[in-house]
This record gives structure tokens, sequence and C-alpha cells, in this order.
């Protein structure tokens, strides 16, 4: 290894110094760098500086010559392994070149430097000592490291909102561009199927243009929309989500796309509108007393003055055939009158643990003992769980749900019955293969006196419902796929609530 020699004088460096340092007086180059150049001599003083460097250092020249480098200029905290550093390449036994490293400056505290460092050899080879060109980069190491929070931070916020938000992302036309897990969950829809299509693929059709029109302008003049929705699934399901819509705007303060953020909010909208539809049926259920008992009498009478007036015909009369056709009516109406009284006066579930096949089976044994119904099939299958019932209330919801199946299919087909456990409860299916029902009827059939058919009162179904609800479960309809309806039924294992629930 070639001794050292310290050389405090830029006068002995020759040899390998790149040539522009034996053109030009080193000084002069030195100073005409923007970028931090110094050198140090093989004991680590400083033997040159440049304008730049006493900047960064906030010293004056005649301050910084002389002095050591590592004691005064280098950071306590990698003092040691700095000089270490430097004396392995004065032993040539390490090349530096590129590293980063922090300086202490008078005026601006810790700076981190890059630098790029070269051992400076005599003719002979000796090592006379290091340049150094250093560039300062705390700004954009400190911005470098804030952008990385601010991702860090980002990403923690996007997580949070994913686990508990519905978000999508759309362009200014409404496509959407971006959809979280959420999405696809509760629209039923893949990320593939969402993305590229417009926002309208999820409207259900309950909202009027009006709606929509509002929702836009107030979003595309930059202003955040709030409101609740009713969306519609890929499986034809109802879902209401409290939407919030936020405008992404430019520097112009125009917006170039648009974040959506649901919560979904069905659950609440079906308690609400249960709560309207139990103050609307009791005051209905009032009136609709009334009006049953002031009809009902008459009509007792009137009957059984007609079964007097017959009872005086002979019976090959042609006027009996006319009094037993009105008597039939009387009947049908009489019939009409006491399924008001059944929905208009409801009375509190009395639950006791039921089978609820055993249930079901009495409802499709009254559908097969009625003539009328000789060209209806009832296939029963599943599981038999027991729950806590009111036998002849149930007996009355599968009655008219079955009824119901059978009239959607011109009283012939066959009706499938699936009973189904579920966590907490079970499910029952009642599938026919009848027209189906039309998307806009679909919670109509369950409102008092809404009927398809030109006769029937049109309380079967809302009086099962209202049943069901008592229970404390439910009664949904939905398109059966190839055709027909499927109703729903869902029950849970726990004692009924109440009819006011």
């Amino acid at each position: 290894m070639p001794a050292r020699r310290d050389s405090e004088s830029v006068n002995h460096v020759a040899g390998r110094v790149p040539p522009i340092f034996v053109a030009v007086e080193l000084d002069d180059y030195l100073d005409v760098s923007q970028t931090m150049l110094l050198t140090l001599s093989n004991r680590g003083r400083v033997s040159h500086i440049n304008r730049a460097g006493c900047e960064l250092l906030g010293r004056e020249e005649a301050d910084i010559l002389g002095s050591s480098w590592f004691d005064t200029f280098v950071p306590a905290s990698v003092r040691d392994r700095m000089r270490t550093l430097f004396r392995q390449s004065m032993a040539g036994d390490e090349e530096v070149g590129h590293f980063e490293s922090p300086v202490l400056s008078r005026t601006r505290g810790e700076r981190l430097v890059a630098w790029h460092a070269a051992p400076v050899r005599l003719a002979d080879g000796m090592v006379a000592g290091m340049i150094l060109s250093g560039l300062d980069i705390t700004d954009r190491e400190q911005n470098r490291k804030s952008r990385e929070r601010l991702l860090k931070e980002l990403g923690a916020v996007k997580f949070a909102l994913d686990q508990s938000a519905i978000v999508a992302t759309t362009d200014l036309d409404g496509v959407i561009t971006a959809v979280n897990d959420k999405f696809c969950e509760i629209s039923k829809y893949s990320r593939e199927e969402l993305l590229g299509r417009n926002h309208r693929i999820v409207n259900s059709g309950h909202h009027g243009a009006d709606f929509f029109r509002n929702l836009w302008s107030t979003i595309a003049a930059g202003r955040i929309w709030n409101g609740e929705i009713r969306n519609r699934a890929k499986d034809g399901g109802i879902y209401w989500v409290h939407t919030t819509i936020v405008p992404f705007l430019d520097a112009q303060g125009q917006p170039y796309q648009y974040m959506a953020i649901h919560y979904e909010v069905t659950e609440r909208k079906a308690a609400e509108a249960r709560l309207r539809r139990q103050e609307t049926l009791a005051r209905l259920g009032q009136m609709s007393a009334m009006v049953a008992h002031e009809v009902k009498n008459p009509l007792a009478g009137i009957s059984g003055a007609l079964q007097v007036v017959g009872s005086r015909l002979a019976a090959e009369s042609r006027d009996r055939k006319i009094l037993d056709d009105i008597q039939d009516r009387i009947a049908a109406l009489d019939r009409m009158l006491q399924d008001l009284l059944t929905f208009a006066s409801p009375r509190e579930p009395a639950p006791a643990p039921s089978a609820l096949r055993a249930v079901i089976g009495e409802a499709a044994a009254a559908i097969r003992g009625d003539p009328a119904m000789s060209g209806i099939a009832v296939e029963l299958r599943g599981d038999d769980p027991t729950l806590p019932l009111d036998r002849e209330q149930m007996h009355i919801v599968f009655l008219n749900v079955l009824l119901n199946a059978a009239q959607a299919m011109g009283l012939r087909g066959d009706i499938e019955v699936d009973v189904g456990t579920a966590p907490g409860g079970c499910v029952v299916t009642v599938a026919d293969r009848g027209s189906g029902i039309a998307p806009a009827l679909r919670e109509k059939i369950f409102q008092p006196f809404f009927s398809t058919r030109s006769r029937g009162a049109g309380l079967g179904l809302p009086t099962a419902r209202r049943i069901v609800e008592a229970h404390g479960g439910s009664l949904t309809a939905r398109p059966r796929e190839g055709g027909g309806t499927v109703l729903t039924v869902t029950l849970p294992l726990r004692e009924a609530v109440g009819a006011g629930a």
C-alpha cells in the first residue's frame, strides 16, 4: 500500500486528478458550480469549499477551511461511522462513491445531503485526500416522507371506508369507473359487470325524473348531494341506501369525477314502511269493522228472508234457481266480509311450539278438498322445523299464499313448497308457474284491496303479511326463473312480537 501524504494545497494535486483541475484554478471551478463542492485532506480537514458549500453550512469560507470536517460538520449520530468510512477510503480499502449523510448547518440545522465522493491521488499514486460533491436533498426527502405518510393515511382511510360503506366513482356522464367489494356484494353484480356501465344499471325506477334532475344539477355545480335512493340488485331485489355524492373539482373548480358513498338503510326503510302501514291499517281497520258489522247483519236478514220465500216455492219452480243463485252470492259476500273483519281486527298471536310442515300440510289439504282446486297439486318438501307459531293464524297465512299461487295458474298446475332452515329461523318458498307479477305490482299485491282478479277483496296476501310480521317474520315476492312467482315466508326462531310490532 502506498504511503499517504497530507496535502493541504491544490498545487500538489496532479496525475490522476481530472483534467479540469489542471486546466483551471480549482477555486474558480468550485465557485462556478451550484452544487456543494469541497476537498478534504487525507486527515479529514477541509482544504477547499465553494460558495454553495459555504451557504449550505451557513459559514464564511475562513471559518471552514482547515476545520476538521467530521468534528465540526458531521452530526454526532453518524460521526464515527463516516470517519471510519473515510479512513477506509484513504487506505484504498473501500471506494465511497454515492451515499447520503447529514451535515450540520449553523443557520439551517441538520441537512441531508446526497454525496458523490472520489479519492484524489498524486502523480505517484499516493492518496492526497478526497473530493466530494453534495446536493441538499432535505426538502426532497421530507416531501417524499410526507407523500408516503399521506399515502399511508389515505390507504387507511380507504380501508376503513371499504369496511363500512358502499363506494363507487363515476365520470361526468355517470359511467362507473371504480367500485368496492361492498358495492358488488349488495348489487349482486361482479366488478367486471359494473365497470364501464352507467349507474342506471341499479336504477329501480322508484324515483322520478325530477329527483335525478335535482341530483345531477347539484353535483354538476360542484356541490355535495345527500339523499336516500332505492336501487335494484341484479337478482331483482330492492335495497335502499343513504347516499352522499362528492364532486372532485379541478383547478378551475369544475367537477372531473364523482364519488358516491352509500350506507344501506333497507331495514330502517322497511321498519318505517311497516310503521306507516300499521298506522294506516289501524285507521282502515276501524272503518272496515264498522262497515262489515253494519252490512253483515242486514245480509243475514236478507238470507233468512230468502230461505223463507224459497221454502214456499215448489221444488220444480224456476224461481227457486234464482233464489239459490242469490244465496250463493250472499254467501260469497259474507265470506268477503269475514275476511275484512279478520283483516280489520287482528289479534295478538298466541305462539306455541308447532311443526311447520304440519301447519303447511293442513293448508294444502284444505286446497285439495276444494272441488274448484281439483287441477292443483301441492308438492311439500324440505326440513320440518318446530317453531313458536300461532297455528290458527299461520294456517290462514299458508292457505292465502297457496290460494294466490293456484289462482295465478288458473287453478291448474303444480305448486312447489320448500322448507329450509337458516341460522335463527327458517324460510318457506311457495313457487308457481303462473304469468308472474310485473315489477311495478310486486309490492302492490300486499296492499289492502288491491287485486288483479275481477272478483276478490284483495285482502288475502295483506292479511298473510300482517300475520307473518306479527310473528317477527317477513313475506316477500320475487319472479321465478323460467316464469311464475315465488312467495317467500321467513320466520324467526323466537317468540312472536305481537300484532303491533
